[in-house]
């Protein structure tokens, strides 16, 4: 489900991080057991945890913080209103490609200013609204989103000296 891997991944934007609201996670392990765990013990970092390592979530207590109703749908309503402007959305996309880099400009803005925005390959393009969205535009391959990738992580090396990983978790097809 979405919400496991919005956990694992320790999903976030405009600041915040899921990882501010969880209390317990249930993980069904690879080895068939089932494991109460505090959040504190998953290693839950910017864009990353143990999860992955670990198992599945099954189970996630949240701590959510009462407020008014009206405050929190007009909040709401303006970070949507804020991500239509700003992402791709409604598009086919499996969100950011890349995490942010430490001590460097955002990801998407690097891989805009190697001119990279647009750029296409098949029906795989950078989005021309946020560069550091992969999206599909008709019947894109896999081979094609892995090549856009590949080429985003070369040209940032060449002009900006900055090594790009993968926010995305990318499954081969062994």
């Amino acid at each position: 489900g979405q919400l496991g891997g919005a956990i694992a991944k320790n999903a976030g934007s405009y600041g915040r991080e899921i990882v501010e609201l969880i209390r317990s996670v249930t993980i069904l392990t690879w080895d068939g057991e089932i494991v109460d765990t505090d959040a504190r013990e998953l290693s839950i970092v910017y864009r990353g945890s143990r999860i992955p390592d670990l198992g599945l979530v099954v189970k996630v207590t949240l701590e959510l913080a009462e407020g008014d109703p009206e405050r929190i749908t007009a909040e709401t309503e303006k970070f949507l209103e804020r991500r239509k402007s700003e992402q791709p959305y409604g598009m086919r996309s499996a969100g950011c490609v890349f995490k942010n880099p430490e001590n460097a400009e955002p990801a998407g803005y690097l891989l805009d200013k190697a001119g990279l925005k647009g750029f296409r390959i098949g029906d795989a393009a950078y989005s021309e609204i946020h560069a550091n969205f992969i999206v599909n535009v008709g019947n894109a391959s896999y081979g094609d989103i892995l090549k856009l990738i590949e080429i985003g992580k070369e040209r940032v090396k060449e002009e900006f000296g900055v090594s790009l990983e993968e926010e995305i978790v990318v499954v081969q097809d062994d």
